[in-house]
């Protein structure tokens, strides 16, 4: 599968070149993705090259360099969690779709029917691929997941999950199931992570989170009582939080960060 460009970018353009998951950036009074009039000028060898649209009103690329690349002078490898905090939302989720571009374009190199190799169809929708043998398509896929913040009487439950850091806690989430909704989904993992049972399930917004695939769709509800029966496999530690006293959570552009500060709105905090 050969995802490269067929010719250059007319003129300077903004690259998010990845090494691994690690982005490639900028230092200086402002964190920013390299902007350079052709991607020689940064010395590294690249794949799976892509236009990716515009990004600040100037073309954007994409790209893979080698694992173990080292970062131009001046440029440094960053993964992209937190990066929202350091350069901005805007930056963050265009490197997202970077991020997303490329996880997408390593793993459809053979055609899932035949085997066969694949290269982008330039008459499809972006990053649709083509089998050489076999002419099928494959469209990018994407894991959709809810995440909920459930309330019982001015309270909200939030969970330590056992892979986050110890007293760091946020929303539940979970991957939605084949066959059921995403209602459903929600009743599921909330029964399944802490042992309530909820009612008046609410669509409150979604978000991409190329991490590597996944569309978190979120929801509000209401705990039907508040005796908490962690799992102990994913969750180490469920409790029901108020305003003031609320522990180290999720900030930013995160949609779970959304849904905790729409709760801390809604009740003084």
């Amino acid at each position: 599968m050969s995802a490269r460009l067929s010719g250059p970018a007319d003129g300077p353009a903004y690259w998010f070149i990845f090494s691994g998951p690690k982005l490639l950036l900028r230092g200086g009074p402002t964190i920013e993705a390299p902007f350079v009039a052709a991607p020689e000028a940064l010395g590294l060898a690249l794949e799976q090259i892509m236009a990716l649209g515009q990004f600040l009103g100037r073309p954007a690329f994409c790209a893979q360099a080698a694992a173990d690349a080292p970062a131009p002078e001046g440029m440094f490898w960053r993964i992209l969690l937190g990066l929202d905090q350091k350069a901005g939302p805007e930056l963050f989720w265009k490197a997202g779709e970077a991020l997303y571009a490329q996880h997408w374009l390593r793993r459809s190199r053979h055609c899932g029917l035949c085997g066969g190799p694949t290269s982008l169809a330039p008459d499809e929708e972006p990053l649709v691929m083509r089998c050489q043998h076999c002419g099928g398509l494959h469209y990018p896929r994407l894991s959709p997941a809810v995440i909920v913040a459930i309330e019982h009487e001015g309270r909200i439950l939030l969970a330590n999950n056992r892979r986050h850091p110890p007293q760091w806690f946020s929303v539940l989430a979970g991957f939605v199931a084949p066959g059921e909704s995403l209602e459903h989904a929600v009743q599921r993992e909330v029964a399944e992570e802490v042992g309530l049972a909820v009612a008046d399930i609410e669509y409150f917004g979604s978000q991409p989170w190329p991490f590597p695939d996944s569309l978190m769709v979120a929801f509000r509800c209401r705990a039907l009582d508040d005796q908490i029966r962690v799992d102990g496999k994913e969750i180490g530690e469920a409790r029901w939080f108020a305003p003031p006293h609320m522990p180290s959570r999720p900030h930013g552009v995160t949609i779970a960060a959304r849904l905790i500060d729409d709760y801390l709105a809604r009740h003084g905090g």
